[in-house]
């Protein structure tokens, strides 16, 4: 005997059969008979979380449009596919949403997909770009992302992957920090730097100086891996920056090859860290191209 909800107790499982079934098996044969019950009785759009990778993804979704609160999409295989893209992303009613443009050649039409959906979005509480090696994301593109992104009140949670795009100078970054200012309820915050090849000292002072006016974040994370033109001024502004977030509890720092730290970066940082009261979870990263003394450890 095995019950389903709302259904009579099974008999035609005879107990030597019964006992050859895992688990699982019984479990698999309750999910195959439930599941047409339940788009009989038309609950199946109570779908809230979709994950989109290829073309057959987005045709399920179009079924379920108005239901959907979280959407995470691959831009990558779905290049041929915008109008339907731009209509589900531009859904109102979404609170989460993760784009990956990751190695995509970012053309106009493309772009113009994203600002579409961000603007019309007015209540997002998360929302993750991936722009990792994409073509032609330059300064003029970032100002117009910080635009898109700038005064989104509602944000709580916010993580941009720029590794990699190697056109963003300065002036790019400095956008940026100008955008992060307006976003007052950010809690959770994640930057990615990796080989911006023209990050420097000003371009990360921008950044850091947009923490200072984030005074609810908890968790930060921003990765720097061969940024080069990195020296101790830059982590002199990012400790500056830290000391002012009193609810930090979550703390990630990646310098790994940025060759112009020295043992100078290690006082900053342990400053930072005297004034995180409330720190939980700590990762630092270097490797042997940061070359630290005794004294700095």
């Amino acid at each position: 005997r095995f019950e389903t909800p709302g259904r009579e107790p099974r008999e035609d499982l005879r107990p030597e059969e019964s006992a050859d079934k895992t688990l699982e098996e019984i479990d698999e044969q309750a999910v195959e008979e439930i599941t047409p019950r339940i788009q009989e009785d038309g609950n199946l759009t109570a779908t809230k979380e979709l994950e989109i990778n290829n073309e057959n993804d987005l045709d399920k979704a179009k079924e379920y449009f108005s239901d959907i609160r979280s959407i995470k999409l691959k831009l990558q295989n779905l290049a041929l596919r915008l109008k339907d893209v731009e209509q589900l992303i531009s859904n109102e009613k979404l609170n989460s949403l993760s784009l990956d443009f990751a190695k995509v050649k970012l053309e106009q039409e493309t772009f113009e997909l994203l600002s579409s959906a961000l603007s019309s979005q007015e209540d997002l509480s998360s929302l993750s770009l991936n722009f990792s090696e994409t073509s032609f994301l330059q300064n003029q593109r970032i100002e117009e992302l910080a635009t898109l992104i700038t005064n989104k009140k509602s944000l709580k949670s916010l993580e941009l992957d720029l590794s990699s795009c190697r056109d963003i100078s300065s002036d790019g970054f400095k956008s940026l920090g100008k955008c992060l200012k307006t976003l007052a309820s950010l809690n959770f915050l994640t930057l990615n730097f990796t080989k911006c090849l023209n990050m420097n000292d000003s371009g990360l002072q921008a950044i850091t100086e947009a923490l200072k006016s984030l005074k609810s974040l908890s968790k930060v994370s921003i990765k720097l891996n061969s940024c080069e033109q990195l020296s101790d001024g830059s982590i002199s502004s990012l400790k500056d920056a830290l000391i002012t977030l009193k609810r930090l509890k979550h703390l990630n720092l990646n310098f790994a090859s940025c060759k112009g730290i020295t043992d100078l970066a290690c006082t900053h940082l342990g400053d930072a860290l005297k004034a995180a009261k409330k720190l939980q979870s700590l990762e630092v990263s270097f490797n042997s191209s940061v070359r630290f003394s005794n004294s700095g450890i």
